[in-house]
């Protein structure tokens, strides 16, 4: 499986608040059964700007200590950009870190309440600088939960979304969890992310996501969701086994 979105850095955010805390939740990870996890810091313009640099150097420290403990998991970089009319000049001048830069994945989080009015046009100049935008868990967007048409209109133009894995529990509420399931059967979803911000609180834990989606989709599709399929081929850690590939 992997986890698009993760706050397991730390230093950087509301996330892990140490080293400990960090290597705790990779190895709560990969007993679940991930094996890819982005690292994905918040950018929030004048407010919170890591640095490509910044973050590739926090991920080389937890590939190290998952290979020291023999981990089957690694750590890949990203951030998730708070979406901003700056994103696109931002990307230009190289400011933000895509995931899997081959192909230029780029998590961009909507307000929480809104659309803004140039939400539409930061993302088709995202697309034509070569970056796909991946919406982080637009199921929690509140305008969404109200006009979902422009979901399906995003989707349709080269958009992705990746889900929290939480939303289909409902523990962001019955309209974020019905908004789930209705995304997921109208196949706007391309992804998982678990959102953690610690061993405790919202863990990296997909494995109870996974399994609630073979039971909406069935196994086949379920796959396709929980390896971003759709997205990119993402490398896979070596060695895998035959039952962790299934």
């Amino acid at each position: 499986m992997i986890d698009l979105h993760t706050h397991i850095l730390p230093g950087f955010d509301d996330g892990a608040q140490s080293w400990p805390e960090a290597r705790q939740m990779l190895e709560i990870a990969e007993r679940e059964g991930i094996r890819l996890l982005f690292a994905t810091p918040h950018f929030i313009e004048t407010v919170s700007e890591p640095k490509p640099e910044e973050i590739a150097a926090g991920v080389a420290a937890l590939n190290r200590y998952a290979q020291l403990k023999g981990l089957a998991i690694r750590v890949l970089p990203g951030l998730e950009a708070a979406l901003s009319p700056a994103l696109p000049e931002l990307v230009a001048a190289g400011r933000l870190l895509a995931q899997n830069r081959e192909d230029r994945l780029l998590l961009v989080e909507l307000p929480a309440l809104e659309l803004p009015p140039y939400t539409d046009q930061v993302l088709f100049q995202l697309q034509l600088a070569g970056v796909t935008p991946v919406l982080a868990h637009p199921e929690r967007n509140r305008r969404l939960l109200a006009e979902p048409w422009w979901l399906e209109d995003a989707v349709s133009r080269g958009v992705k979304v990746q889900i929290t894995a939480d939303s289909l529990f409902g523990r962001f509420g019955r309209q974020v969890q019905k908004a789930s399931e209705r995304m997921l059967a109208e196949g706007l979803v391309h992804g998982l992310g678990s959102d953690a911000h610690s061993p405790r609180h919202r863990s990296p834990r997909l494995r109870e996501a996974a399994l609630r989606l073979i039971k909406l989709l069935g196994k086949e599709r379920a796959r396709a969701i929980v390896r971003a399929e759709a997205m990119a081929p993402f490398r896979w850690p070596e060695p895998i086994t035959a039952s962790e590939a299934s």
